[in-house]
Formats: C-alpha cells, sequence, structure tokens
C-alpha cells in the first residue's frame, strides 16, 4: 500500500491540494474494497486523477 502511495506522490505535481486529494482517493477506496481488489483501486484512482 505504501508504494501505490508514493507512486502516486510522483506522479501527482507538487502542489498541496493535488496531494491531499490524491490521498484522499485512496484512502476512499482503501476503506471501500478489500485487498484483493487493490489493483482494481489503483486503476480507479489513477483515473480520476486524469
Amino acid at each position: 500500500m505504501r508504494a501505490v502511495i508514493s507512486l502516486g506522490l510522483q506522479i501527482s505535481p507538487t502542489g498541496s491540494k493535488e496531494m491531499y486529494r490524491y490521498l484522499g482517493i485512496v484512502a476512499f477506496f482503501v476503506s471501500t474494497y478489500h485487498w484483493g481488489s487493490l489493483s482494481d483501486m489503483f486503476l480507479e484512482a489513477s483515473m480520476l486523477c486524469l
């Protein structure tokens, strides 16, 4: 999970707003999805950040 967050921080702009927005999206999906759907969660979070 830490790898996903760090990867997202590298992809997203250095702006604090984008960083907190991405972390919020990741936290939301983590709280709603099971660990088995981690890859699907990452794909959906990535699409939302585009």
